[in-house]
């Protein structure tokens, strides 16, 4: 090793630009005792010079050979200098044995450009989309063995049709809030649960109460399931597929001498939509009633819920055009607003406020201020930016979003969006239990943080468009809304927009309209 190091040395007192005579004698610098020990060390430098060379030649063949393979931690001591640290040694003139950290093959932290700009021009043009979008919202995953229920629950169902206060089993799962329409898929794996789908698919069990930690949510209704065993661990499992009916607020929770969860909960009101003089008779001369208002036309137009439903699409719209591709919802606003909700990607928070206004159009106006602020979406631990509002684009006929279970039964909430950024994959693509039959999956984490952002799908076939696109968990990302708050706050018009509609409460309240109009309702506040 320390004849390695003098012979590196000699070498670069060899290139030093010092005149021949007053260059130091190599021989000089080493302290012998005799000529016999100085011959000895020469001869030993001599041949690791010549090992030195017989290596600088066989990493050139080697190169010219297999440029690339990966080296093996044994052949990477004998890689070429093409590291930065490896260019760095040789420049300060350490041998290649001290080259401590052999080069390995990373696995690519962004996708191709081809994949990225075939996702975004997908989005852009729908038709180019050759992935069949049933296939998500069919859960093929779960498996197409699932029965439907052979008796449903008349007493319970017939109990859900007016609003009031009832007792209900009740289903807890990851999701966190469950909207009226969505589609839930389930693996269940505790013995309570198993117990209560199965109940449900025998009818002994109607609707049940999906809870998590907020009061608001809806009742499920089972769609198809399966029950089956285990043989390693002898435990029983069920596969189902649910669906959110009626929205209900949480009064209480209890535990039945046979451990079962049961919630008291208070069924909300499905209001219908009503003109502000949807009171007087029908006539010809309504035009002229409603120009004679204390309030303008443009006032009620602004809470008209067909209309809000309107503006959202024409929203959507304007991301891109694989949301007219899917038609953006149902036309009845309820549904619509219940499924805008499920398509945002909103905290749950804000979600279950949304989720307990008293009236479509409130919940309408709010998402629709809320989708006109957000430019784009960011890492809830780091804020770090992952992907913009123009890139969220529709796969499934559902829409962008919806829910998803692992084989662990835990349930993600998951947003396609064609490009991101700020996140790396992570491990090997895998075509196993994918959500998205023909697409293989890698896990996706934070560029700064490393939380769990998601998964990056990568198609195998070469027919199949997009060829890769990203899936976002709704749980990971939130919308930037700052700087658009600070825009709105410095327009004049926004301020002047505000303070006429707030007026437009103040007369619509003192004339004793508030009570004809459902949309004027306490939750519009909040705007």
């Amino acid at each position: 090793f320390w004849n390695s190091i003098r012979l590196q040395l000699k070498q670069m007192a060899d290139q030093l630009p010092i005149d021949n005579e007053a260059e130091p004698r190599y021989e000089d610098a080493i302290d012998v005792e005799d000529a016999g020990e100085a011959e000895a060390m020469m001869a030993e430098e001599v041949e690791a010079e010549e090992e030195q060379l017989e290596m600088e030649e066989g990493e050139e063949e080697f190169h010219l050979a297999e440029e690339d393979l990966q080296l093996d931690d044994e052949d990477g001591d004998e890689e070429a200098d093409e590291q930065p640290g490896d260019q760095i040694g040789a420049a300060a003139g350490f041998p290649a044995l001290l080259r401590l950290f052999p080069r390995r093959l990373a696995w690519p932290q962004q996708p191709e450009p081809d994949d990225a700009s075939s996702a975004m021009e997908a989005a852009n043009a729908p038709h180019l989309i050759t992935f069949n979008r049933q296939l998500p919202r069919e859960h093929a995953y779960l498996g197409g063995d699932l029965e439907a229920p052979s008796n449903v629950s008349t007493s319970t169902v017939n109990s859900l049709a007016d609003s009031g206060v009832i007792e209900l089993p009740c289903l807890t799962c990851s999701l966190g809030i469950l909207l009226p329409g969505q589609l839930l898929p389930v693996a269940l794996f505790r013995p309570s649960d198993v117990a209560l789908v199965s109940g449900m698919h025998s009818g002994q069990v109607g609707p049940v109460a999906v809870l998590h930690r907020y009061r608001y949510s809806s009742t499920a209704e089972l769609l198809s399931c399966r029950e089956e065993v285990d043989d390693n661990v002898g435990l029983t499992m069920i596969r189902a597929k649910l669906i959110g009916r009626r929205r209900f607020e949480a009064l209480s929770v209890r535990r039945d001498i046979a451990g079962r969860l049961l919630a008291k909960i208070r069924l909300l009101p499905e209001p219908k939509q009503m003109s502000p003089c949807s009171f007087r008779r029908p006539s010809p001369r309504r035009s002229l009633a409603l120009s004679t208002c204390p309030f303008p036309s443009w006032v009620a137009d602004a809470y008209d819920a067909r209309q809000l439903v309107s503006a959202v699409r024409t929203e959507l719209a304007s991301c891109n055009r694989s949301w007219s591709e899917v038609q953006a919802g149902p036309d009845e606003p309820t549904a619509f607003a219940n499924w805008l909700l499920e398509q945002l990607p909103l905290p749950d928070w804000l979600r279950a406020d949304l989720l307990g206004c008293p009236h479509p159009s409130g919940c309408l106006r709010r998402c629709l201020r809320l989708l006109r602020r957000c430019t784009t979406l960011r890492c809830v631990r780091c804020l770090n930016r992952v992907a913009d509002k123009s890139a969220i684009f529709c796969l499934a006929a559902g829409g962008s979003t919806g829910a998803y279970v692992n084989p662990g039964g835990h349930v993600h909430e998951m947003m396609t969006v064609a490009a991101a950024t700020g996140v790396r994959p992570v491990g090997r693509p895998c075509t196993e239990h994918s959500w998205f039959p023909g697409y293989a999956w890698q896990i996706l984490e934070c560029a700064q943080c490393s939380r769990h952002m998601g998964w990056r799908f990568s198609a195998q076939s070469s027919d199949t468009r997009p060829a890769a696109f990203y899936g976002l968990c709704r749980s990971s990302v939130q919308p930037d809304l700052t700087a658009s708050l600070e825009e709105e706050r410095d327009n004049p018009d926004e301020a002047q927009l505000a303070e006429l509609e707030a007026g437009a409460r103040v007369q619509l309240r003192s004339a004793g309209l508030g009570a004809a109009g459902p949309s004027f309702a306490d939750g519009d506040d909040a705007d």
